[in-house]
């Protein structure tokens, strides 16, 4: 009886760490993703979407403008994702009330890269490929500080294909303050905006590791859609915070399992000192 309960105590800590084994090595469940094709109301969707509404309508026109134009900066929301597994912020900037408006359309005719005729008697282009003078940007305070920490999208310096994400310049200016780019963090960008992808979506990899992360679940941040050659017409902004913890739609940093097991290890390996010298003092009695 005596041996049958000195085995017990001594299988204790090791059926223990067996479990503990088993947990570390069970896959992690991989959270949805959006497919990055450029249109945000089908591929930002599910509770894991997070959305800051800002609204049609808002975004001014010269009155040469024909009646009921909607800008290709007029915003309607801002949509993110954070898929914890990949550390890989989802962001995409949703204009318009539906496909017929295209981001950079700054016109609202239709084509994204041609300045209409109203546009172009006011002295104004629309220029393509959300090129010079033209962005799209989105930024962030991570610690809440009051200061912008990341910039990311496409400053009113380059064009669609340069896409980056950067540290803030100072003073803050949202379509030019792109410092030093953050080459380990720029992820993947939607096509091109035109017809068949109006929404422009990209991501941001290594969310947690960003300058000014301080792995809170809340952070505030900004949108800036416009340009400077359109002769008048207007620019959309939103500015929001997000501060919710437990937090709301998915964002939550990654959970390293070593991290969490290292306490329990500790507690287990000195459960099992313990057990062995009591059972070497029983067996010296």
């Amino acid at each position: 009886m005596k041996r049958e309960l000195q085995r017990r105590t001594l299988l204790l800590p090791i059926l223990v760490a067996l479990v503990l084994a088993i947990w570390l090595l069970m896959p992690v469940p991989t959270l949805a993703q959006p497919p990055l094709n450029g249109n945000v109301e089908t591929d930002f969707t599910g509770p894991d979407v997070v959305i800051f509404s800002d609204g049609v309508g808002d975004v001014g026109l010269p009155a040469q403008a024909p009646l009921g134009t909607v800008s290709g900066w007029d915003m309607k929301d801002l949509r993110i994702c954070y898929n914890a597994t990949t550390d890989t912020m989802y962001i995409g900037i949703n204009v318009g009330n539906n496909s017929s408006t295209i981001l950079g359309d700054a016109d609202g005719d239709g084509n994204p890269g041609g300045t209409s005729a109203w546009l172009g008697g006011l002295g104004g282009t629309d220029v393509p490929n959300l090129g010079l003078l033209e962005a799209a940007t989105v930024y962030f305070d991570l610690n809440e500080d009051g200061t912008w920490d990341v910039i990311a999208g496409i400053s009113a310096t380059g064009n669609y294909s340069s896409f980056s994400v950067n540290s803030v310049t100072y003073p803050f200016q949202p379509a030019y303050s792109f410092g030093s780019p953050l080459t380990g963090h720029i992820g993947a960008i939607s096509s091109n905006p035109d017809g068949a992808h109006p929404d422009l979506e990209f991501t941001i990899t290594g969310w947690s590791t960003l300058p000014g992360q301080d792995r809170s679940a809340a952070f505030c941040g900004g949108v800036f859609l416009g340009s400077y050659a359109d002769a008048g017409i207007g620019e959309d902004s939103l500015n929001y915070c997000y501060g919710v913890e437990p937090p709301v739609g998915g964002i939550a940093f990654p959970v390293d399992r070593f991290e969490l097991l290292a306490p329990w290890a500790v507690l287990l390996g000195c459960a099992a000192l313990v057990t062995l010298l009591v059972l070497r003092r029983r067996r010296q009695a």
